[in-house]
Parts: structure tokens; C-alpha cells; sequence
């Protein structure tokens, strides 16, 4: 992989976005010689000269990768925490219901209730952890 100076061409556009994450494709010129490393070009025809060569690895993350990356896992540790909470809260709620009324349910029925309480969390789990 390298990086390299646009010097002449004709129409020359290049696909950056493994670079910079920017989907649009760039006309290179004199007012945008530099072409970055994992540039794909588009369009056109250039004369480029090489700036430097790198040792490049298809794995290594981009800064945008990595923060995206974080941002990600704090979503998901937000949306389990929320999650576990609200089974918290139901199941108080249900058995503080159950207490107070007049009967107290009956096995079956307690079970049919957790299991819904049980689907509904992993729900918010699933909604909230982004792939």
C-alpha cells in the first residue's frame, strides 16, 4: 500500500472511504493531489508519484472504525443495563401487585407472567446490542 501525489491526468476520481469513511467519490487535482492509501480509483487517468510505502494489514482499524467501535460497545453495555433493570422493576411489580390483591396467583399463572417478563427483557437486549 501507498500513499501518493496526484502530478497529472485526466479526470481522475478516487473512492477514499476505507481511509476517511467518506462514501463520496473524490476528484483528485490540484486542489486535491494526495492520495491516500486504500484509494480505489473510480475514474480517469493519472500520473501519480509515491510518497511513501507502507506496510499495510486489511485488519488494522481505522480511527472512525475504532471510535464506531466503542460507541458501540457502550450502547450495548447501556441497553443490558436498562434491560436488567426493567426486569427488576416488573417482577417487583408483579409480585407487590400479586401481595396486595386478594388472591395470590397460581403457579401457571406466575410462570406464564415471568416468561413474558423474561421475553420482553431479552427484547430490549437484542434491540439495543448493534451487530
Amino acid at each position: 500500500a501507498v500513499d501518493g501525489l496526484y502530478l497529472s491526468g485526466y479526470n481522475l476520481t478516487c473512492d477514499e472511504s476505507s481511509a476517511t469513511g467518506e462514501s463520496d467519490a473524490i476528484k483528485k487535482g490540484a486542489n486535491d493531489p494526495f492520495i491516500l492509501s486504500g484509494s480505489k480509483v473510480t475514474d480517469g487517468v493519472g500520473k501519480v508519484v509515491v510518497i511513501a510505502a507502507l506496510r499495510h494489514n486489511e485488519n488494522e482499524e481505522t480511527p472512525l472504525q475504532m471510535k464506531l467501535d466503542y460507541l458501540a460497545e457502550q450502547i450495548a453495555k447501556l441497553g443490558v443495563a436498562i434491560a436488567l433493570i426493567m426486569l427488576l422493576t416488573l417482577v417487583l411489580k408483579y409480585f407487590i401487585n400479586a401481595a396486595l390483591s386478594d388472591h395470590f396467583p397460581e403457579l401457571e399463572e406466575i410462570m406464564v407472567a415471568m416468561t413474558s417478563i423474561v421475553v420482553q427483557t431479552i427484547t430490549i437486549i437484542v434491540v439495543a446490542v448493534p451487530e
